[in-house]
């Protein structure tokens, strides 16, 4: 996938058929409104800058909660002010199970690292913050809560 409307479109395309959406890659919220077709000379502009449209890029997250039936669903909330605040109203918006909190100003909390802290916020606002853990911890974290939501009959 090149884009954020072909990843909207591979992930709306089989969600009737999952029962647990974990959305942690999340797409710009732009795209330049249109791509050139070849590579834009310096020479073709005029001064020392350039402007580029930018459109908004669809909300895959909010789309599929829109289509939502019976599936368990996580988004990921990348905050840097008010983070409980922004990621409650985030996950309340979207209709989320759960949300995961990530700051990155946190010490140990990085991309590009083996570690991280995260707050985790449930469907009735209770927000856990973890401490710094291994990723694949932290993932172990995020199931576990996942497998508590899924019906206990199948």
């Amino acid at each position: 996938m090149a884009t954020a409307r072909e990843m909207a479109d591979a992930v709306l395309s089989r969600f009737d058929a999952c029962d647990v959406l974990i959305m942690s890659a999340a797409v710009a919220d732009f795209a330049p409104a249109s791509v050139a077709g070849s590579k834009i000379k310096r020479e073709a502009i005029s001064g020392d800058r350039m402007a580029i449209e930018c459109v908004k890029n669809p909300d895959i997250l909010r789309a599929a909660a829109e289509r939502r039936s019976r599936q368990v669903m996580v988004g990921f909330a990348l905050e840097t002010d008010n983070g409980l605040d922004h990621a409650r109203a985030k996950r309340a918006a979207k209709h989320l199970d759960l949300i995961v909190l990530n700051d990155p100003q946190v010490e140990g909390a990085a991309f590009g690292a083996d570690t991280n802290v995260v707050t985790l916020i449930d469907r009735d606002n209770t927000a856990t913050a973890l401490p710094r853990l291994p990723k694949l911890d932290v993932a172990h974290q995020i199931l576990d809560r996942v497998v508590a939501f899924l019906p206990t009959t199948r």
